[in-house]
């Protein structure tokens, strides 16, 4: 029976042919793409994370002064003179002596610094806050007009001075196990924990008298470090 006679328009049977067609090669096209993602090999880009170098610091001989530092008020002295009169830890203050020299500063006045040297250290404690502290006497040993009785300072005693020893930055210095004082030393690319023992402690340096040798690398700041107190002497 043709379509005419089963009474199916041509024209109806044609479209719905081609379609048909279109439908079975979209479908072909479909599962020959499937097969090609499926089967091809997965090309990933590298992925480099770059490798920061940690801070280091090298082992050397160096020379630098232990200093205490105290903050106190200016008072005038006989004639014209000033002295501060400073407070200092009792840690501190057993390692001044009179006539040691100093160095203050005025908060009033930024950028001034002016010679003294210490003057008297009192032998009794004063109690600030239920922690014994000293004062001791700074005479300065210079002038400036602008300088008023009651004003606010700071000074820097120096109570022992390093020469030519064996230091490192005292931010590299942490407390490890067993509170053990250690520094992580870089040496092919890898830290190493490594004990230490100490002698002087500046402001900045710390000198070392056991565990290091001179020109190896250490790492500056490490994590969880515990600084050691200062200014210390043994």
């Amino acid at each position: 029976m043709s379509a005419a006679d089963a009474g199916i328009p041509h024209n109806s049977m044609k479209s719905r042919t081609r379609l048909r067609r279109l439908l079975l090669t979209a479908a072909a096209i479909l599962g020959a793409w499937l097969v090609f993602v499926t089967m091809a090999p997965v090309v990933r880009a590298p992925f480099n994370r770059p490798q920061v170098a940690p801070a280091l610091a090298t082992v050397a001989p160096r020379s630098f002064p232990v200093l205490a530092t105290a903050s106190g008020v200016l008072q005038l002295g006989n004639g014209a003179t000033f002295l501060l009169r400073a407070l200092f830890s009792q840690n501190e203050d057993v390692l001044l002596a009179s006539g040691q020299a100093a160095t203050v500063s005025v908060d009033a006045i930024p950028g001034l610094a002016l010679n003294a040297k210490v003057y008297s250290i009192e032998p009794s404690a004063a109690p600030v806050g239920g922690v014994p502290e000293y004062y001791a006497e700074i005479a300065l040993g210079q002038s400036d007009s602008r300088l008023r009785n009651g004003q606010t300072g700071s000074v820097n005693v120096t109570i022992a001075s390093a020469n030519n020893v064996l230091s490192v930055p005292s931010t590299a210095l942490f407390t490890g196990a067993n509170n053990a004082l250690q520094v992580d030393v870089w040496s092919g690319g890898q830290p190493y924990a490594t004990t230490v023992t100490i002698g002087l402690v500046g402001n900045n340096l710390t000198q070392i008298t056991s565990g290091l040798l001179a020109d190896e690398q250490v790492i500056l700041a490490p994590a969880g470090q515990t600084l050691p107190p200062s200014p210390s002497s043994t």
